[in-house]
């Protein structure tokens, strides 16, 4: 009968403790090249809280969350002359890793209007 009791009181606290459990987020920003991205903004967002957590990707395009509950997040990468990504509610309840791939923003002009004003120049003459 003890037993049974020790085990199920340990069963509980095992069970509390993964609750708690604290997990790592982390990744390589690349582009279609292959190339690192560095300093890409990398917003991470828990469904249910309005306080954003937010990273720089390093000169090797790495980035890094660390001690995150488990829980639903979304995640956004966005990095100037770049298409932002974003990953809609995903389950963090392990370390997981999350290597992402940009694509360059292209962007057409219809029409470019170039102003332009003649500079004034005063003509002197000189007496000798």
């Amino acid at each position: 009968m003890n037993h049974k009791i020790l085990f199920t009181i340990s069963l509980i606290l095992l069970g509390m403790i993964s609750l708690n459990a604290q997990h790592t987020l982390k990744g390589k920003l690349t582009d279609t090249q292959n190339e690192s991205l560095a300093f890409a903004n990398v917003v991470l967002m828990e469904v249910g809280n309005d306080l954003p957590k937010g990273a720089v990707s390093d000169e090797n395009g790495n980035y890094l969350f660390e001690n995150l509950p488990s829980g639903k997040y979304t995640l956004e990468i966005s990095m100037l002359g770049f298409e932002t990504k974003k990953f809609e509610e995903f389950e963090l309840n392990q370390d997981k890793v999350l290597n992402v791939t940009l694509k360059e923003e292209s962007q057409t002009l219809d029409e470019v209007v170039s102003y332009s004003k003649r500079p004034v120049i005063n003509q002197t003459a000189e007496i000798l």
